[in-house]
């Protein structure tokens, strides 16, 4: 069997991450999905919808809610990859955050055999903390970024401990 044949929901400079793939606008077996900014139109949202009513799976880079952007929070396209599985009862393979393959890689890549020795320290609750527990990993939340009280409030999702900023890390590692 070749190679399959790829549509991207990308922006340009992340699409050479897929370079030894086809692209192939027509029928592709695989449509990526991932940041496309303001470019997530109606349309783009209705060709992924039909590419995938057609037989084309989803793979997702990742499935985040939202980012913190200069003025606020801006969507992200993780509302895009549920609006096309919500249209289309199909669910999408994921392969970055919170997929606890992305981690279980990421450790593996590291060559850290002592899950103790690894912790992970982000803004996002279920992307970054929820990920990393599910593998075993120590998480801790900063304040800074998309950080919200009140979504930690309201979350299941509690982290093993809280900084401020990033600059407290040394001073927990002592």
């Amino acid at each position: 069997m070749g190679k399959s044949q790829l549509f991207y929901f990308l922006k340009d400079d992340a699409k050479i991450e897929f370079d030894e793939f086809t692209e192939d606008s027509i029928n592709p077996d695989v449509i990526i999905m991932g940041d496309l900014g303001h470019e997530w139109t109606f349309d783009n949202l209705n060709r992924a919808f039909n590419y995938v009513m057609n037989g084309s799976r989803i793979l997702a880079l990742h499935k985040g809610k939202y980012f913190q952007v200069g003025d606020g929070l801006q969507i992200d396209s993780g509302a895009f990859v549920h609006a096309i599985e919500f249209a289309s009862s199909k669910t999408a393979d994921v392969v970055g955050k919170p997929n606890e393959n992305f981690f279980k890689l990421a450790i593996r890549d590291m060559e850290i055999n002592n899950m103790s020795q690894i912790a992970m320290i982000g803004d996002d609750l279920v992307n970054d903390i929820e990920g990393a527990q599910k593998v075993g990993i120590k998480s801790g939340l900063v304040k800074t970024g998309k950080y919200r009280q009140e979504i930690l409030n309201q979350s299941q999702v509690k982290p093993d401990f809280i900084l401020s900023s990033i600059s407290e890390l040394p001073s927990l590692l002592e």
